[in-house]
């Protein structure tokens, strides 16, 4: 008779299973950083595509009146965009410039969800 693991056990463990993706990546990015630019890029907004599917629910704002958000307006693209096109940046430029542009990309990556907060009125 065979003996069953408990089913935390065979649980996947995202952590663990974004582990080599991450070190595939860093691989990546040492060998060709603008495949790695576009890999980060298209990953990204593969993902946030999904999710929007995935999350999508009414999400009624009496202050928006007749003008509602689409139950696939969240996760933003447009901050995602933002954000993934920043990140990209850092792997291309020298590395000397990477801290000036890592400081530009987080106020790139930041305005269009100040924006987002704003139309919703949070």
């Amino acid at each position: 008779m065979s003996q069953i693991e408990p089913l935390e056990s065979q649980a996947p463990n995202p952590l663990e299973d974004g582990i080599p993706f991450a070190t595939k990546l860093q691989e990546l990015a040492e060998e060709r950083p603008d495949n790695a630019a576009v890999t980060v890029v298209a990953g990204a907004n593969l993902t946030t595509q999904i999710l929007k599917v995935a999350l999508a629910h009414p999400r009624f704002q009496s202050v928006l009146g007749h003008d509602q958000l689409g139950p696939v307006a969240f996760p933003s693209g447009h901050t995602t965009a933002a954000a993934s096109i920043a990140i990209a940046f850092l792997f291309v430029v020298p590395h000397a410039w990477r801290p000036a542009v890592a400081a530009i990309a987080g106020h790139v990556a930041f305005y269009p969800n100040k924006a987002e907060i704003t139309v919703v009125g949070v």
